[in-house]
């Protein structure tokens, strides 16, 4: 199975992408997307077969569904006369203009694709964000600056909608603060210890570990690995050769960062290129 990936060039200045896809027959794909962009997608009309993450889901009239960074996903089956709406929006811009907000995105983040899932089909939620959506997707002005910052505050107003909708944890909330600044650390550093990350967190590793994998679902040292493969994935996008890219992240064993970037992506880096 092929792994694509599409450059929609976004940035602080260009932070989101509308599309529309309409297929007048029934189709099978073969290929799979993964990127560090957001994806809300709404089907106006027809059936959608999809893998998000390691879950198919089946997108009726209506449903929507949201990707979060690094998720692999793709559409595998759709029917006749399918209409989507797809909006691609730049992670860190919408971190930055919710920057009030942002411990709730995060909580967004946390949640597995069923809790997402189960999220978007909540009718109120659905209703109010068919008419934000469809708004969106026909505004038109003759004023092109105009009509991109029109834009972006609806879709900054879709995803207030949506936070709204996610159920008070008031202690998950809390804890997400308390990891905060390793998280931040992580952004900024490669090599960051366990030691280290509890440090700036002024807890101590038995306690910061704990906390870790009770948010985020996996051990401190898996999600580095982690990071470190999505930094590799935009290095080699950017065409660093799979030699360098493994030296930036500190890969020092090229064939181990080989292994460990196929466990994480599905295909080699070479591939992926």
């Amino acid at each position: 199975m092929k792994l694509k990936r599409i450059s929609w060039q976004l940035s602080p200045e260009n932070p989101f992408h509308l599309s529309q896809q309409s297929f007048e027959k029934e189709e099978c794909f073969e290929i799979l997307d993964v990127h560090r962009e957001l994806h809300l997608n709404y089907n106006v009309s027809g059936t959608a077969y999809s893998r998000v993450g390691d879950k198919f889901i089946t997108m009726e009239r209506g449903d929507l569904m949201l990707n979060i960074p690094w998720e692999i996903h793709g559409t595998k089956h759709v029917s006749a006369n399918l209409q989507l709406y797809s909006l691609t929006i730049d992670t860190d811009s919408l971190l930055k203009a919710l920057l009030f907000c942002s411990n709730r995105l995060q909580l967004l983040f946390l949640l597995s694709v069923e809790e997402r899932w189960k999220l978007l089909q909540n009718p109120k939620l659905k209703t109010k964000l068919s008419l934000l959506l469809s708004t969106l997707f026909n505004l038109k002005r003759q004023d092109k600056q105009l009509l991109r910052m029109e834009q972006w505050l609806l879709i900054l107003q879709i995803f207030v909608t949506i936070l709204a909708y996610i159920p008070v944890q008031e202690k998950l909330a809390e804890k997400v603060n308390r990891l905060a600044p390793a998280i931040e650390l992580l952004t900024k550093k490669t090599d960051v210890s366990v030691s280290d990350a509890a440090g700036i967190c002024h807890l101590s590793v038995s306690r910061f570990s704990y906390l870790f994998s009770k948010v985020y679902r996996i051990s401190f040292k898996t999600y580095q690995l982690e990071q470190r493969l999505n930094r590799a994935a935009v290095n080699l996008k950017e065409g660093m050769s799979v030699k360098e890219t493994a030296a930036s992240e500190k890969f020092f064993d090229t064939s181990y960062f080989v292994k460990c970037f196929v466990k994480r992506f599905g295909i080699t880096p070479g591939k992926f290129k």
